[in-house]
């Protein structure tokens, strides 16, 4: 039995509301929907460890900017330690499964090739299930559906418990002023 005891109670209910409210949406919507919340999540917990931009310096994590994509954002948040290489792995499939939605035509599901297989692939759905008495989830992992909506709340769940958690490291360094004013 995997140990998710960690989980509060605010958390549980989030998964449990976001489930019922996804589980009504259409394939693609779900799928979109889960990616944008992911892609959020994210964007909070790197702009919670990294220092706030000086004046005159551009917004990291804006759409035009070097984290405006999500790709860009879990590769930062793996390369600076905030998540793990299967949480990295995980966040990876869940955008994949989100971009062949938003660039497919109408009538793709999540029983279609390649996505079918992608959320076999997903692992944290059946660790996150596991030994919950308190979740009102009920459902079979075997759905590709519901597999993905799964990972994807759970996820969620998780960056959002690491965001206020995290602590920005204070290094001192030289102060020196060469008129510049960037600060």
């Amino acid at each position: 039995m995997s140990d998710t005891s960690y989980l509060n109670s605010e958390q549980i209910n989030y998964l449990n509301e976001a489930f019922k409210e996804i589980s009504r949406e259409s394939d693609r919507a779900a799928a979109i929907l889960i990616g944008a919340e992911l892609d959020y999540a994210l964007k909070e917990v790197i702009e919670a460890f990294i220092l706030p931009p000086a004046k005159k310096s551009i917004e990291l994590t804006q759409a035009d900017a070097p984290l405006g994509t999500m790709a860009s954002r879990i590769e930062m948040a793996y390369r600076m330690g905030l998540i793990s290489g299967p949480f990295h792995r995980e966040l990876h499939l869940i955008r994949r499964i989100r971009n062949e939605f938003a660039h497919r035509p109408a009538g793709f599901s999540f029983t279609s090739l390649p996505v079918c297989a992608l959320c076999q692939q997903l692992r944290i759905a059946q660790w996150v299930i596991e030994g919950r008495s308190d979740l009102q989830i009920t459902l079979h992992l075997d759905s590709p559906r519901n597999r993905f909506i799964l990972a994807g709340i759970s996820n969620v769940t998780l960056l959002s418990g690491m965001h206020s958690k995290i602590q920005r490291v204070a290094i001192k360094s030289p102060e020196f002023d060469n008129g510049d004013n960037l600060t």
